[in-house]
């Protein structure tokens, strides 16, 4: 305010013709009055952009705390994707365990089957020579 409120009576002429006096009052006025308006205009454009900044200041501080807030929630599915494929991982490893010990079974129960057939052969041959032997005597 102290710049642009005083004028100190200087309108530009230089004050030493007075017949230019009153016509340079009269322009100065005018002037001054331009001015002024030019000054209120460019003090209204100024609070517009202040006002524009703040509003974009706060749309900014908005849009970062949702930022922030996404990113947590990114930061926290990462995290889980994570701890998920990990447990996948060992899964599939424990069903590979598993399938190699079922094949191990299955061959072992085929051992054990072909064994019993064997034993139930060598027991049909053991009766049957048992029973020669006896028709024998």
């Amino acid at each position: 305010r102290a710049r642009g409120g005083g004028g100190g009576g200087d309108d530009g002429g230089g004050g030493t013709s007075g017949s230019a006096s009153p016509r340079s009052s009269d322009g100065g006025d005018v002037e001054r009055t331009e001015l002024q308006l030019a000054l209120v205009d460019a003090k209204l454009q100024l609070a517009t952009v202040q006002y524009e900044k703040e509003e974009a200041t706060h749309e900014l501080r908005a849009l970062r705390h949702e930022l922030e807030r996404s990113a947590g929630g990114s930061l926290k599915v990462a995290k889980e994707m994570t701890w998920l494929e990990v447990k996948y991982t060992e899964a599939r490893a424990e069903l590979a365990r598993v399938k190699a010990h079922a094949v191990a079974l299955e061959d072992d129960l085929r051992e054990v089957i072909a064994l019993k057939l064997e034993l139930a052969e060598a027991q049909q041959r053991i009766a049957e020579l048992e029973a020669q032997r006896a028709d024998g005597y």
